[in-house]
């Protein structure tokens, strides 16, 4: 899929944008919500991926990869949050980022964890 994994499948390291990639515990940080689309010809193929992952201390990964046929034309991007912070808004922040199209990002967002009212 997308972020380097290690051969131990058990560390991942994420690419983010504007700062160096961080490297996780994979069951430290499970994954909350995702979308994933493929665009394109079968031949020439991109896969995209949105992903979002929480820390039990509320920090949050929200990171996305768009994968060619073409190695060379890859691309990542992505954000560490600190707890609290606007989590729709940093999935349509990425998503734009690679240029997915809006219904990706609207989808990774419905796939958030509901938010209880009272």
């Amino acid at each position: 899929m997308t972020p380097i994994q290690t051969p131990d499948n058990v560390h991942l390291t994420v690419t983010l944008t504007g700062r160096r990639p961080v490297r996780i515990q994979k069951d430290h940080w499970p994954v909350i919500a995702r979308a994933r689309r493929a665009r394109g010809e079968v031949a020439d193929q991109t896969l995209c991926h949105l992903v979002v992952r929480q820390h039990q201390d509320g920090r949050t990964l929200v990171y996305g990869v768009s994968e060619s046929a073409a190695e060379e034309q890859n691309r990542r991007a992505g954000y560490l949050l600190e707890a609290g912070a606007d989590l729709c808004k940093a999935i349509w922040d990425v998503s734009g980022d690679l240029g997915f199209d809006p219904e990706m990002a609207q989808a990774c967002i419905a796939s958030l964890p509901a938010e209880d009212l009272e």
